[in-house]
């Protein structure tokens, strides 16, 4: 989580309601099967945290946990959890630091 905290930085994902993870998911499933291939997900992962191609892979490489290359909606959904977790850390750290100048 660590490494994930130090990628997303101060660049927040836009949370979602767990509606919206699900139809945004089936978006990225344009055909249906289930599954979002890794290029897809990294393109994803680049919009939404403003992160390099490498940056990306990592993410997409710890989010698969199956190594199939491809993302179930449960994988995709820890992916989200993972970006809103280490959002709130960051959000709490910068707290914390402006705290100390108050």
């Amino acid at each position: 989580m660590g490494n994930l905290i130090h990628i997303i930085g101060s660049r927040p994902p836009k949370l979602r309601h767990p509606q919206e993870k699900k139809k945004l998911f089936d978006e990225l499933d344009k055909d249906g099967t289930g599954f979002i291939g890794v290029p897809k997900i990294r393109d994803f992962v680049i919009r939404e945290l403003g992160v390099t191609d490498e940056q990306a892979g990592f993410i997409v490489h710890q989010a698969d946990s199956n190594t199939d290359h491809k993302m179930n909606y449960e994988e995709f959904n820890e992916l989200l959890a993972r970006f809103e977790q280490a959002n709130s850390l960051v959000n709490e750290e910068a707290h914390q630091l402006l705290g100390n100048f108050l």
